[in-house]
């Protein structure tokens, strides 16, 4: 029987970035960055959907950014060590151009399925109700 390998990297028969006595093959790194960043990103709206599909009362484009950031930094953490370990100019910057990295919230919004979409917009008025009653001196009853 054939063993398939099922990882991204071995999908991708891209080898990983490590010095031969060739040196770094730094364009088969910059797709391997291409392809985290994407993954990175989608894993994002995942928990992004989660997130703001729930009952809660957290700020949901808050937990967006957060989300967003959160998943999306390490990438870049990565890239920035790269770059002082040698990566050319003209490779680091292709990849911070690249559209996965430079996802903004605007964009999570747009992948999240219409019931993430309606919870957000119940959340977002309810704050901003709750607020306005803050505002106006209204106190509710706690028990």
């Amino acid at each position: 029987m054939h063993k398939k390998n099922t990882s991204p990297h071995d999908e991708q028969e891209i080898p990983f970035p490590v010095p031969t006595p060739k040196g770094i093959d730094w364009k088969a790194t910059q797709w391997n960055f291409f392809h985290l960043s994407k993954v990175a990103y989608y894993f994002s709206v995942t928990q992004c959907e989660k997130y703001v599909g729930n009952d809660d009362m957290r700020d949901p484009d808050a937990t967006i950014d957060g989300t967003l950031r959160d998943n999306l930094d390490p990438v870049i953490s990565i890239l920035q060590y790269y770059e002082l370990t040698g990566m050319p100019k003209s490779i680091s910057e292709e990849i911070r151009d690249c559209d996965w990295l430079n996802m903004t919230k605007r964009d999570v919004i747009k992948m999240l399925s219409p019931e993430a979409k309606k919870m957000r917009t119940i959340k977002i008025r309810a704050r901003a109700r709750r607020e306005e009653r803050r505002k106006n001196g209204f106190v509710g009853s706690v028990e």
